[in-house]
């Protein structure tokens, strides 16, 4: 057995065709370690997440909304440094993930990263019930 040092992981990249909360719960019992049940704000050992956010996909793996957002709030609280979501202002994706989410679900980012066709906005722990609830009723996936 090799045993890896996992107290700082400056990125974790999830893509799981809508098991993505099923896959955070393990994430609990095999990247934190088990001392660190409580991980103080100064010392989360999580970077940053990629991974894509989908509430209508969820039921892939028998999640429901609720669950979901419970576990996303308690990741970006407990665990995570930071969080994103990329909302489209162009091209293919523009009709699954718009920018025009950010204002309705009013996401307190007002200046997010500007890339070509797209805006990574910074997610407080309090705004993922919005932000999932507005995916969910839009049919919106995100990453």
């Amino acid at each position: 057995h090799v045993r890896l040092n996992l107290d700082k992981i400056a990125f974790v990249k999830i893509d799981v065709e809508g098991f993505e909360i099923a896959a955070l719960k393990g994430t609990k019992h095999t990247l934190f370690p088990p001392h660190n049940s409580t991980i103080s704000k100064s010392n989360k050992n999580i970077g940053s997440l990629l991974m894509e956010v989908g509430p209508s996909r969820w039921s892939r793996a028998n999640i429901k909304l609720d669950d979901g957002i419970q576990e996303m709030t308690d990741l970006g609280t407990n665990y995570f440094q930071n969080a994103y979501v990329i909302l489209r202002t162009k091209g293919n994706y523009k009709k699954s993930c718009p920018d025009s989410l950010a204002k309705k679900v009013k996401l307190s980012d007002q200046n997010p990263r500007k890339l070509d066709g797209i805006h990574m906005h910074k997610i407080r722990p309090n705004e993922w019930k919005p932000l999932l609830a507005g995916m969910h009723s839009a049919g919106s996936d995100c990453n």
